[in-house]
């Protein structure tokens, strides 16, 4: 962790230069947006979907092909998995509702995004220490891209269900054997044993339960003091050796408290600013395992919209954003900011049915 941390922090700094044209190309992004979901029509089965949630989604995407169908890996026993963990969501419909209107702002210019994260969460490095760092190098990365910006930053995390890991074969050899691959804890274990490579439904309740646990430490880390401006020294402790580079950072810290000293002067109660002593915080991940996420998976009742309650942001990977799988199927159905990785291996006739999937009739501008 800590040398992932360094690296982090090299490239904060190395990089710095490049946060303007960074920011001006991000006008040119694209976000997926969803038509409303009562209006979905399935050309497979020939009728809206319904009401039901079950109904919705389990009847339609499961129809479908499903790549990495990690669920066939798991036995029955996933059914009651599913029904253990859709008892509660991790996030509100609310707070999807309010990412989606900040990464618009990015589109029109008006923000940044940084969105931060590991490949994978694992069960064993699960723990308030690195869970503190992760949310502290969050921090110091927001600082300076706020100050080099001058815009406001929304902080989404690759983390609280970045379980899953897609992969490109069934198998991998290790000391001349061939084992199951390694799929993410929330399927199997990393351990290179022949049994430990066994998919474990129980897994799924241990993400589940860790990725809930996961969200609301850093929710309060978010609001509760940790995240004040007041505290700006306490993110960036790690750079209190005297070197150049440090430095640079250093001397962003001093201007960033000298400007809260002077509105500080000019009368502002900044200690009961709200946007002052706390910081917004989503969460993203792959959504990978669709049996998962259809069990967090609502209906709102007053915007009659589904959204998956598993995360502010799902995106779909570069392996399983098929134009006719199982994946896209799910996907469209979702009001939540949703995403899709593609890679060089796309095509643009591909990319251009994949918005046109999401955006329903309106005109897709590449």
């Amino acid at each position: 962790f800590c040398s992932k941390k360094k690296i982090l922090k090299d490239n904060l700094i190395d990089k710095f230069d490049l946060i303007i044209d960074l920011q001006s190309k991000l006008r040119n992004t694209i976000i997926l947006k969803q038509f409303p979901c009562d209006n979905f029509y399935s050309s497979t089965f020939n009728f809206k979907f319904c009401n039901v949630r079950q109904d919705y989604l389990s009847s339609k995407y499961e129809a479908k092909n499903i790549i990495l169908n990690i669920e066939k890996l798991l036995d029955t026993k996933i059914q009651y998995k599913k029904y253990d963990i859709n008892k509660i969501d991790s996030i509100y419909f609310d707070e999807a509702k309010r990412l989606k209107e900040q990464l618009a702002k990015i589109c029109k210019g008006e923000a940044f995004l940084l969105q931060a994260g590991d490949c994978a969460e694992s069960f064993a490095e699960f723990n308030e220490f690195n869970l503190t760092r992760y949310f502290q190098i969050l921090l110091q990365m927001t600082a300076v891209l706020m100050h080099g910006t001058k815009k406001p930053v929304v902080k989404v995390g690759r983390i609280a269900g970045q379980f899953a890991k897609p992969r490109s074969s069934d198998f991998e050899e290790i000391n001349g054997k061939k084992i199951a691959s390694y799929r993410g804890d929330i399927v199997n274990s990393l351990e290179a044993l022949e049994n430990s490579r066994i998919p474990n439904p129980d897994y799924l309740i241990e993400a589940y339960k860790q990725s809930a646990t996961t969200l609301n430490y850093l929710r309060s880390l978010a609001s509760g003091g940790f995240s004040s401006i007041e505290k700006i020294n306490g993110w960036l402790t790690d750079f209190a050796v005297n070197t150049p580079e440090n430095k640079k950072l250093l001397d962003i810290v001093e201007r960033i408290k000298d400007s809260a000293y002077f509105f500080k002067a000019c009368g502002f109660d900044l200690e009961s600013d709200r946007d002052y002593n706390s910081a917004e915080f989503y969460t993203s991940h792959e959504a990978l395992l669709l049996n998962y996420e259809e069990a967090l998976t609502r209906k709102n009742p007053i915007d009659n919209k589904y959204y998956a309650c598993s995360a502010h942001m799902l995106w779909i990977g570069e392996r399983t954003r098929n134009l006719d799988g199982a994946h896209i199927e799910f996907f469209r159905g979702l009001a939540n900011p949703i995403a899709s990785k593609v890679g060089s291996t796309a095509k643009i006739d591909e990319v251009l049915k994949l918005i046109n999937i999401y955006l329903g009739s309106l005109p897709c501008i590449l």
